[in-house]
């Protein structure tokens, strides 16, 4: 593999504080106090409105006001109650060191892809970071691979199909695995995130790293 697709919570950072504390914050804004740790850790990764939905029945036209009350707190608190994890600057100078290209494929708003990379000191690891569009067009895991191929064949040069069959993707949720999958790539599913006992495997990741070193030598 040439390319190497990295997801961002929970992958590269432990954003899971920050998330869970914004989804409180909105769920707060509509009378619900939510305490279950569990089940607001299942935030960290899919796009809030299908995680509002499907854990909360939020009728659609009620989520996009709920998704407003979340960057309220996260925008401007939650995104810094985060911090990469152990191993991993170290684990992406060994794959810069190797020559990989490596790139971020995020779910997460472009503008917050950029401020967490650039905060936390990772930024400069990464040949390309991308996240989803402002207008929300392209915010599906599966969707914001597609970008990324678009992405890199128009900076190397390089056809999309073969971006793509040089391609594997890095993430800690089954939305990762599934995203992959979807377009045809395999996944490196990582066990130190935010992916409950078996998700990943379910999923069919092919590969499992309980560790950023581990990456290493997968790749």
């Amino acid at each position: 593999m040439k390319y190497l697709l990295f997801d961002l919570d929970g992958t590269l950072t432990r954003s899971g504080d920050g998330i869970m504390n914004g989804v409180k914050f909105a769920l707060l804004s509509i009378g619900i106090e939510e305490t279950d740790t569990d089940k607001l850790s299942t935030f960290v990764g899919p796009p809030l409105e299908e995680s509002f939905a499907f854990h909360y029945g939020i009728p659609a036209e009620e989520v996009k006001p709920l998704i407003v009350k979340y960057k309220e707190y996260y925008d401007v608190k939650g995104v810094y109650e985060s911090a990469p994890y152990e191993g991993i600057p170290e684990t992406l100078q060994a794959l810069k060191d190797k020559g990989f290209f490596l790139a971020i494929a995020s779910s997460k708003p472009q503008e917050l892809v950029d401020l967490v990379t650039d905060h936390f000191k990772i930024a400069h690891f990464f040949d390309l970071r991308v996240g989803s569009t402002p207008d929300r067009k392209i915010v599906e895991k599966p969707d914001v691979i597609r970008l990324v191929f678009q992405k890199i064949a128009a900076q190397t040069g390089e056809a999309e199909e073969d971006v793509k069959n040089n391609s594997i993707m890095i993430g800690d949720r089954k939305y990762d695995v599934n995203g992959a999958h979807a377009v045809g790539i395999p996944c490196i599913g990582v066990r130190y995130g935010y992916a409950p006992a078996g998700e990943l495997e379910e999923a069919g990741a092919e590969f499992l790293a309980a560790t950023p070193e581990k990456i290493i030598e997968l790749v």
